[in-house]
């Protein structure tokens, strides 16, 4: 089973469309599924439509989880194997003006019981909500929330104009990672232009990367570490299959850079490459 799933976030056009993909060089349209909003949510600035932001698939490959920033909800699709069909199921609603905008998800063992979490970045509110899964045996897809926290972890304050953005477990399944746009809390070396010494060095502003620590037995998340994400916007970030590196889309700057991280601690150490690309980066992924 292949299936492409694309949300479309634009205002008037609001929907999810999925192709199979079975034959790569040829997709099939399948369907597309339009969203409407009856009035505008709290923050009708931002959610005077639905905004799908995200399609993501579960750790079973049954269901499709859709952040609809817009809404404030999590819309949830099961995934039919043989007629490719999503069927539209009770989405989770979130927070009032909450603007929920990506999910990850982990399965972790927790003393002898393995447990599903899904964590969920709100963009409006600067929050991580965690959900523990389960699949009832009735049928689909089941979200008690138990977690929550700023997006910069409790006691620490949110800058003023902060606009949360990525959120991604890491391939240990040990840490978190989110991303943090709009908020200039570091000034660093320049990492496009190779120096001689600290008096040479060009000094750019930069947004963040804030780390977590994962209880497996919870879930919970503890604040580890805020890093410079290596300049502004970044708007999406992932890391390598090994968890060494981490590289950062950085929309505003048109810059992709790569961190070293340190799998054993979690902390993100040295930017170590840029490249600097025509036009605003949305996403790196590494293949």
């Amino acid at each position: 089973m292949r299936v492409i799933v694309k949300p479309l976030y634009c205002d008037g056009g609001s929907s999810l469309t999925w192709f199979d993909a079975g034959v790569a060089s040829a997709l099939t349209l399948l369907h597309t599924e339009t969203f409407s909003l009856p009035e505008p949510g709290p923050v009708p600035s931002r959610q005077e439509a639905p905004h799908p932001h995200q399609a993501f698939v579960d750790p079973t490959g049954r269901f499709v989880l859709v952040p609809d920033l817009g809404a404030d909800l999590v819309r949830v699709f099961r995934v039919d194997p043989k007629s490719l069909h999503l069927a539209t199921l009770e989405p989770l609603v979130t927070v009032p003006g909450s603007g929920p905008r990506h999910v990850d998800f982990l399965v972790a063992l927790g003393g002898q019981t393995i447990r599903t979490y899904m964590y969920l970045i709100s963009e409006l509110t600067n929050t991580i909500t965690a959900y523990r899964v389960s699949y009832p045996a009735s049928g689909g897809i089941r979200f008690d929330r138990f977690f929550q926290c700023p997006t910069h972890g409790y006691g620490n304050q949110v800058p003023a104009g902060a606009s949360a953005a990525e959120i991604a477990v890491s391939p240990d399944g040990r840490y978190l990672t989110v991303s943090s746009r709009n908020e200039k809390s570091f000034k660093i070396p320049n990492p496009d232009v190779p120096t001689s010494g600290e008096q040479d060095q060009d000094w750019i502003d930069s947004d963040s990367l804030i780390v977590f620590a994962i209880f497996p037995e919870t879930g919970e998340l503890s604040f580890l570490q805020k890093f410079p994400a290596g300049g502004l916007i970044p708007r999406h970030f992932s890391y390598n299959q090994a968890g060494t590196l981490v590289a950062v889309a950085l929309q505003q700057d048109g810059r992709v850079v790569t961190i070293q991280r340190d799998v054993v601690t979690g902390q993100l150490k040295n930017i170590i490459a840029s490249a600097r690309l025509g036009g605003e980066v949305t996403a790196v992924i590494f293949a």
